[in-house]
């Protein structure tokens, strides 16, 4: 993980279910994303992907799962949109 404090306290909860950080959060389920995104100017859905062949109902239930699909109904081209 890249915590720079120990917890003293609080709970960890992914879509409203607590969650254990030694065992949930950890990779291939969660990955290290900076603040301040840093995207190719290419299809928001090979920016998710980064470029690997992933079905499009994979990656739709990866943006459920962003919580983004209020904006992915937002954007002109949805999965297809050039960021």
């Amino acid at each position: 993980m890249a915590a720079l404090l120990e917890a003293d306290s609080g709970e960890i909860c992914w879509n409203g279910s607590p969650v254990d950080p030694t065992t949930t959060m950890r990779p291939p389920r969660v990955a290290y994303k900076p603040q301040v995104p840093r995207l190719f100017s290419d299809t928001l859905a090979d920016n998710v992907s980064l470029g690997l062949a992933i079905d499009s109902e994979i990656l739709m239930r990866v943006m459920e799962d962003l919580a983004m699909r209020p904006d992915l109904e937002r954007m002109p081209d949805r999965l297809d949109t050039v960021v």
